[in-house]
């Protein structure tokens, strides 16, 4: 008899500490040749740091990894690498200046020229209408792998139609050119969010949505002043801080850098946004800042050694948590959302929906940008698609479907603008 074949990778008894909590402990798994694994958890449980370890990003405190049946020391990516072991990481790694082809080689072996990179790319790209495997669920379910990942199912979300009140927030015919040779044109733009109500934006990313958003919460002064319309108030070259005092929140799609400074602690990463702790002279209270931040932890769960912990040192999730989490918290008479739940496990993506709609019942009026159809079919009461800078008719949720939208992402709703 031959011997089985050994595991193709390896852990055993992978440990991984940090400053006041254990991200990894005595984790052990084997993967075979022609396996395919998931690794399932809530927010910080401590799926990436396992991925960096093995990728030789991260190196462990205790463990031993094997790869082919040998002992194996990782001490970086490239030797992760040149054993053949790849990653995809949960924050874009690219350069914006470089092409495709030039991002990819970045990750491969030299010995390999651009041109042939090039040619293999192209090849596949010509082979992104392909059905290239069928998944077989077997014997779990969302339900179950969602107890098995948080403990218990994600709560019910509860949505009743409700009639929406006056006009909170309103973009009129709203055109920019882009500000870099990356960016989209926004072409007569026009919108409107009423109290009690979720508006969602669909759309293919890249099609305008961050040049949108930009214009809407005070990053980009370009507009004209009367092309955006804060609770009556033009606003369109107004800045970020005028419209949080009129009652307008923001939470950008980029966390690390936008959304929090990763050197910072979480309660001075309130202060980005809150002002409750600022005195009129400008002192900080300090014990209000951290109360301030120990609510936003306690209500989100956000998993986070304490409020001096700094925003880097939080998983992506527990982050994202976190800032959504500070938003909401300030009751904004207008709320601008930007993937709300990137990043998010199940759990914590049912909460904040959950919260953006009592946000709504409350009266305020909230606009999404996501990426999820099955998430703005969920909370949303109406819908626009934005494609090609443009913004599409909006159409109430009710009367929309999943293929109607696909369609609209092309640019293709002219024929129902005139039905």
């Amino acid at each position: 008899m031959h011997s089985p074949e050994p595991a193709r990778l390896s852990l055993s008894n992978i440990t991984k500490r940090y400053p006041g909590v254990v991200a990894n402990r005595s984790v052990s798994l084997s993967v075979r040749p022609g396996e395919a694994h998931a690794v399932l958890g809530e927010n910080g449980a401590g799926k990436s740091t396992l991925m960096k370890i093995i990728y030789g990003s991260v190196k462990p405190d205790e463990g031993e990894i094997q790869y082919n049946g040998q002992v194996v020391h990782i001490r970086n990516p490239q030797q992760a690498r040149a054993l053949g072991i790849s990653m995809v990481f949960q924050h874009f790694s690219l350069f914006d200046t470089l092409s495709v082809a030039e991002n990819v080689w970045l990750g491969l072996d030299k010995s390999l020229k651009l041109a042939e990179v090039t040619s293999r790319i192209s090849l596949k790209a010509a082979e992104a209408g392909q059905v290239t495997g069928v998944c077989d669920p077997r014997e779990e379910s969302n339900a179950s792998l969602s107890r098995l990942m948080i403990g218990a199912e994600p709560p019910a979300l509860t949505y009743q139609d409700r009639q929406p009140g006056a006009v909170l927030f309103e973009v009129k015919n709203l055109s920019l050119p882009k500000e870099d040779q990356f960016g989209v044109d926004l072409s007569q733009v026009s919108l409107q969010v009423r109290a009690g109500e979720v508006v969602g934006i669909a759309g293919v990313s890249g099609n305008g949505q961050r040049e949108l958003l930009y214009a809407l919460s005070g990053e980009d002064t370009r507009a004209q002043a009367q092309a955006v319309q804060l609770l009556g108030q033009a606003v369109g070259q107004s800045g970020p801080d005028q419209r949080r005092q009129a009652g307008l929140h923001f939470v950008p799609e980029e966390r690390l850098g936008r959304g929090a400074v990763p050197s910072l602690s979480l309660a001075q990463n309130m202060l980005l946004t809150r002002s409750e702790a600022m005195s009129q002279s400008g002192w900080i209270h300090t014990p209000v800042l951290q109360t301030q931040a120990q609510k936003i932890i306690d209500r989100f769960n956000v998993k986070a050694n304490g409020t001096q912990a700094a925003a880097k040192s939080l998983s992506g999730g527990n982050l994202q948590k976190f800032i959504v989490g500070r938003e909401i918290d300030a009751n904004p008479r207008v709320l601008l959302v930007s993937q709300p739940t990137w990043g998010v496990d199940v759990g914590a993506a049912a909460q904040i929906r959950s919260e953006l709609l009592a946000l709504r019942d409350a009266g305020c009026a909230v606009l999404v940008v996501s990426e999820e159809l099955d998430e703005l079919f969920e909370i949303s009461d109406r819908l626009y698609v934005m494609a090609n800078g443009k913004l599409s008719p909006s159409i109430d949720r009710k009367d929309a479907t999943v293929a109607q939208i696909g369609e609209w992402m092309s640019g293709l709703w002219e024929a129902h603008a005139q039905a």
